[in-house]
């Protein structure tokens, strides 16, 4: 199963990325990071293709706040269109984030 992640930064931005074990990417990229860093969302795929293609539109639903690259301004999570883009959309549509 592939999983379209959401990887806070402490309290601050948010990536949205794909892979197959988000905790592996999660803890991969902590080396790299001055901040602790935690999967707060995960959506599960059906395969690869499915989970890039939910992340090109996420990125582009939230062009207007992103920071750079992949990384985007922690208020996507409680952006209306992220309840907009997952009802009815998904086979599960509950996107669950932890406590921010």
């Amino acid at each position: 199963m592939t999983y379209v992640y959401f990887i806070q930064q402490g309290y601050g931005a948010i990536k949205i990325g794909v892979s197959d074990d988000p905790d592996k990417r999660c803890s991969d990229m902590q080396t790299g990071s001055s901040k602790r860093l935690r999967v707060v969302a995960r959506i599960p795929m059906e395969d690869r293709r499915q989970a890039m293609n939910l992340e090109k539109e996420l990125h582009a639903a939230f062009s207007s706040l992103r920071i750079r690259g992949e990384w985007f301004n922690r208020r996507i999570i409680r952006n209306g269109k992220m309840k907009k883009m997952f009802s009815g959309t998904l086979k599960n549509p509950t996107v669950s984030f932890k406590t921010l």
